[in-house]
Parts: C-alpha cells; sequence; structure tokens
C-alpha cells in the first residue's frame, strides 16, 4: 500500500502541475528561491491492513554556515533555537512539530497524515499547504541567528505578530460580510498571490 500511496501522490503532484523528484519509498519537492526556500519530503507508512500514514517532512534551510562539526560546538543560537522549537511545539501548534538538526542548520515541521485507500486532490493540496508554517514561524528564528534575542521573546514578538494578523483577519472578515471590500488582509497568513503554498492554520 505504501507504493500506492506514494503513486497517487505523485499523480496528485501531477495534476497540481508541481516539479518534484520520486526515488524508491520516497518523494522529494521545493517551492521558493534564496532565503524563501523550501522543501519537502514525504515517506508512506502501513499501520494496519487497510491503513497507510503519509510522513511529511517541510524544512527550510536558517543558515549554510552550519558545518558538520557544529553538531559538536554548535553556535549559541542554535541552542535558543531548539528552545524555541519547544515553545512552538508546546503552546502554539495545533498539529505537527518543529524541529532543529543542529549539524545542518535546517528547519524542519513534520507530521504525519492517515490516509485511507485514496488520497483525494484537495486533501494533498491541504497536506502541503500546511509546510507553509515554516514561512510563518521563520522572522523569529532568524532574529536568533542574527543574534540580540533569545528564545522566549522571539516567541512573545510572534505573539504579538501573530495577535495584530488575526485582529486584521476579523476586520477583512467582518468587511466582507458588510459587503465592503477591504485592504486588510495583510500579513503572513496568506502568501497566495507569491505562487506558494497558502498557510493551513496548524498555528
Amino acid at each position: 500500500m505504501e507504493d500506492r500511496l506514494l503513486a497517487q501522490l505523485a499523480s496528485g503532484l501531477d495534476a497540481l502541475d508541481l516539479r518534484y523528484e520520486a526515488k524508491p519509498g520516497l518523494v522529494h519537492l521545493g517551492f521558493g528561491e534564496g532565503a524563501q526556500w523550501l522543501g519537502m519530503t514525504f515517506n508512506a507508512d502501513q499501520w494496519s491492513e487497510n491503513g497507510v500514514s503519509l510522513r511529511v517532512r517541510a524544512y527550510m534551510p536558517l543558515t549554510r554556515s552550519v558545518r558538520r562539526s557544529a553538531f559538536l560546538a554548535p553556535p549559541a543560537w542554535i541552542a535558543e533555537a531548539v528552545t524555541l522549537c519547544n515553545l512552538f511545539n508546546a503552546l502554539h501548534l495545533r498539529a505537527g512539530s518543529l524541529w532543529m538538526d543542529p549539524s545542518d542548520g535546517d528547519l524542519t515541521f513534520s507530521w504525519s497524515v492517515p490516509v485511507g485507500r485514496e488520497l483525494a486532490l484537495d486533501h494533498l493540496d491541504h497536506i502541503i499547504g500546511m509546510a507553509h508554517v515554516l514561512r510563518h514561524v521563520r522572522p523569529e528564528f532568524d532574529l536568533l541567528v542574527a543574534g540580540g534575542t533569545n528564545a522566549a521573546d522571539a516567541f512573545a514578538k510572534h505573539e504579538e505578530r501573530d495577535a495584530t494578523g488575526h485582529t486584521a483577519r476579523d476586520a477583512a472578515e467582518a468587511d466582507d460580510a458588510s459587503g465592503h471590500v477591504s485592504d486588510a488582509r495583510s500579513g503572513d497568513a496568506g502568501d497566495e498571490e507569491d505562487g506558494q503554498p497558502p498557510l493551513r492554520w496548524a498555528v
């Protein structure tokens, strides 16, 4: 069933006109350029006779200055980044988990999705969209890399930014309900105009 699910995944990516690389047991794709590049990998696990799960890993390089030797002596910001991941996991995320491998400087968001016999296209679109969680939290991790702040302060900044974004969305929805078109949809929650996967509310 794992191979069949990955074949359905590849067909769905073709239908969504997304470029990808398929290897035995693995499908990989990426979005964006430069600092906004985001990669994704998909694996399948059969957990019952008729049940299979899609394991998804999305990742963004925070910096390319980290080398393998950094695992033994990581820069100070890596410890803060790991703490910030834990704060998001414990207090903010509704699904999935953030983690970081100090050996390569990649910020990773991982989650698993149970799938029946068929992977519907809208389901796949939603799964891909969840990867945008990384872009949603990236600014606070960039603050850690730049120095001058710690995990607790960076998390507080994110909560403040989120509160501002929710206020803007609420205002836009109220305007829509009244028939008035507003430009209050700014902020990092949309991002659909840049051709990237939209943020799904796992945050």
